[in-house]
């Protein structure tokens, strides 16, 4: 009897490592991307600038409009990173 708890208490152990190693394995990869979209966004800080004065100077509807693109741009360029890193 004592055996068999012994070895459920050590199973179990080994899940929760196995778990904890793969939530840090997460973690690892979503700081990475982190990191990489701050970088990715810093490069291109003219482009994102040039886009905003342009939003600026815009009025009614065509400055909502063009500001729902400049968010989804954005978004989907730093989404894809990865994708256009070649990882």
């Amino acid at each position: 009897m004592i055996k068999s708890v012994l070895k459920r208490f050590k199973e179990t152990v080994q899940i929760i490592e196995s778990m904890y190693q793969q939530a840090l394995r997460l973690v690892k990869i979503i700081w990475a991307w982190i990191v990489q979209a701050l970088v990715e966004t810093l490069n291109q800080i003219w482009t994102l600038l040039g886009m905003f004065a342009a939003w600026l100077v815009l009025e009614g509807s065509a400055k909502t409009t063009v500001g729902y693109a400049i968010i989804t741009t954005l978004t989907v360029w730093l989404i894809t990173i990865r994708i256009r890193k070649g990882e």
